[in-house]
């Protein structure tokens, strides 16, 4: 009879890695894999170009909490996202960030949840015995910091909890991105890098499998204030290469329609892979300023995703104090540096006159 008990419990564990693995539209053998799902609508259309920030996309990328681009540094960001698959599984992500003073960075904190539903519990002999409680959940602390030549980097490091009934399975993980831009005029190339998910095996009664490690790379061409100053325009390519040579390439666009402090979005991507988990997805957004509050508002819509026809929506707000209340951003290296020589000119200028009165 135990034995019998046993092979229920792993035939159940086999259900619930199956519905795991379709949830996240993996198709290689890893734990955590709710870990590899879009943590919002914009990810969802626009997968992981190089030009996204916000501390929306802390999750899968660490250092686009803070941009180097924008006019005013956000004190406070706070977003949210909740999405349901097969009608029973509900997907939730929250996140806040504060900056700190003196151009320190920013300290985030991030949580998933996932929650499969209750399940009827049913022994060997068919009798209820009570339900079931089926969940995936990660906790991450955010650390990420602007550099002194319109680059930023950033590090997660997450807590994760998978359970299945009374049986839990814990492990962490660490990611670690660099966003670099070099501009002309009002465009610019964008280019980031990531790695995602690095940590030990997970382990359900004995059984470990390895976290849904990623390497990710992007680059994306931006155009600022096109056709009358009303559009930006955004392209680029995208590579992934995760667990058991699992590449994943494409590209993605996005258009921006600037209408005083109303911003719409338009988005799209193409990525695939060896086994054709995903093609395309399509995207749309608003985004509105007013008084230091954004609120921003995204919808995606996926026709070929693996679980089905499937669409997402999520908001964020940030809160922007004015610029001159905080301390200035960084500036690009070439002004970093000659602000530097500024300095020292200024200082070897007060030091001779220094010693011009001493005689």
């Amino acid at each position: 009879m135990i034995e019998m008990h046993n092979k229920k419990i792993y035939l159940f564990l086999s259900v619930y890695f199956l519905l795991n693995y379709a949830i996240s539209g993996s198709s290689v053998t890893t734990g955590a894999n709710f870990l590899e799902l879009p943590h919002n609508a914009k990810e969802y259309a626009y997968g992981h170009p190089a030009d996204v920030f916000g501390v929306e996309n802390i999750f899968s990328d660490p250092a686009a909490v803070l941009s180097f681009f924008d006019e005013k540094l956000p004190e406070w960001q706070s977003s949210a996202g909740v999405y349901t698959f097969f009608e029973t599984v509900t997907y939730t992500n929250l996140a806040l960030s504060y900056t700190l003073p003196r151009r320190w960075g920013s300290v985030s904190l991030g949580a998933i949840y996932l929650d499969y539903g209750t399940f009827e519990n049913i022994d060997e002999l068919g009798d209820s015995i009570g339900n079931l409680t089926l969940y995936d959940m990660c906790v991450l602390l955010n650390y990420a910091l602007l550099l002194p030549w319109e680059a930023s980097a950033g590090v997660n490091v997450k807590y994760i909890r998978q359970k299945i009934g009374p049986y839990t399975a814990d492990s962490y993980a660490f990611d670690v991105s660099l966003k670099k831009a070099a501009f002309w005029g009002k465009s610019g190339l964008w280019g980031s890098v990531a790695l995602t998910n690095a940590g030990p095996d997970i382990v359900f009664i004995s059984e470990g499998s390895p976290l849904p490690m990623a390497f990710n790379a992007a680059l994306n061409y931006k155009m600022r204030n096109i056709l009358n100053y009303k559009f930006d325009l955004s392209a680029g390519p995208q590579f992934k290469y995760g667990a058991q040579d699992n590449m994943t390439y494409g590209g993605s666009i996005e258009m921006i329609y600037h209408i005083y402090k109303l911003a719409v979005f338009l988005r799209g991507s193409y990525l695939v892979n060896a086994f054709s988990d995903n093609a395309f997805a399509l995207g749309f957004g608003m985004d509105y300023k007013i008084s230091g509050l954004d609120v921003d508002f995204s919808g995606a819509y996926a026709p070929a995703y693996i679980s089905g026809n499937s669409m997402y929506a999520s908001l964020s707000v940030s809160y922007n104090l004015p610029r001159e209340k905080l301390d200035p951003m960084p500036k690009s290296l070439e002004e970093f540096w000659l602000e530097e020589d500024k300095e020292e000119d200024k200082e070897d200028k007060e030091n001779a006159e220094k010693k011009e009165n001493k005689q």
